[in-house]
């Protein structure tokens, strides 16, 4: 009976040393885990954001009406003898 005692024992601080103290514990992997789940996420938003913007580019480099348009829209440019009235929505 005290060899089955020893043994679970043993096998207890085994367990404990493993996920709490080890150098590699199962606390500090699991986090390893979602902050890598973390930065695939993001570098896939990086990803599609930086091909939306490259198309972007492509079609302000094409057409000149569209880069007309982008600027105005953007930047709010306006030839002369132009008044713009800029309207906002209360958002609440």
């Amino acid at each position: 009976m005290k060899r089955k005692y020893k043994y679970f024992i043993v096998g207890a601080v085994f367990a404990v040393w493993i996920i709490f103290f080890d150098q590699s514990n199962l606390i500090d992997w699991g986090t390893a885990l979602a902050d890598l789940s973390k930065q695939r996420a993001e570098k896939q938003f990086y990803e599609r954001e930086i091909s939306r913007i490259r198309q972007q580019l492509r079609e302000l480099q094409s057409n000149r009406d569209s880069l007309e348009k982008f600027a105005r829209e953007q930047y709010y440019y306006l030839e002369d003898g132009e008044v713009i009235f800029i309207v906002e929505e209360n958002k609440r």
